[in-house]
């Protein structure tokens, strides 16, 4: 690990094989040296640098790992990053791909639907224009009918009238023809 950038930031000394330092909870790096100036009470202790209430953590390989990657080499990081980005990205556009795939299979299901539904709708309202065509011809019909009828009526009035002057007619010649007065009258008036 490429420590060189790695100091004291109240003294400005490097690390050694048995140089001990601590990372302060404002972000400042601090060796054993000019912690040990700092008293040994936990809770007031401030950093020797910005002067603020702070927590010492030694930096060693039992760092936590969110305070570690601060140690490592940007390159590896970026790496790390990027296989980790690259994981994501391929994760997030399989699941696009398969959300899509099912939405665009919905869209042509609903398209076919609609299209089928839109086909019965023609059916019915053709069914629905003949049914009307139909009941038009058959009240045409049925007004015809009726007219018909009617002149029926009125031809059957005419001939009751008819028969009844007759039957009127015969009865006064009835009684006439049996007693013989219309044959000679007939035969006189000849």
């Amino acid at each position: 690990m490429a420590n060189d950038w790695i100091h004291c930031n109240v003294c400005y000394r490097q690390p050694t094989q048995k140089a001990v330092f601590f990372l302060s909870s404002c972000g400042h790096i601090i060796c054993q040296k000019c912690t040990s100036t700092l008293g040994d009470k936990q809770s007031d202790i401030s950093c020797p640098v910005c002067h603020k209430n702070c927590a010492f953590t030694e930096i060693n390989r039992n760092l936590r790992p969110e305070l570690q990657i601060l140690f490592r080499n940007p390159k590896e990081v970026a790496t790390q990053y990027m296989k980790s980005l690259s994981q994501v990205l391929e994760f997030q556009g399989a699941n696009r791909t398969r959300l899509a795939k099912h939405v665009a299979e919905r869209e042509k299901k609903a398209v076919k639907f609609a299209h089928l539904a839109r086909e019965e709708i023609k059916k019915r309202i053709e069914m629905e224009n003949k049914a009307v065509e139909e009941h038009t011809r058959l009240k045409h019909e049925l007004d015809m009918e009726r007219f018909r009828c009617r002149a029926l009526e009125a031809k059957l009035a005419e001939n009751e009238k008819q028969l009844e002057e007759m039957q009127k007619n015969i009865n006064v010649v009835a009684p006439i023809v049996r007693s013989g007065e219309f044959r000679a009258s007939f035969f006189i008036a000849s």
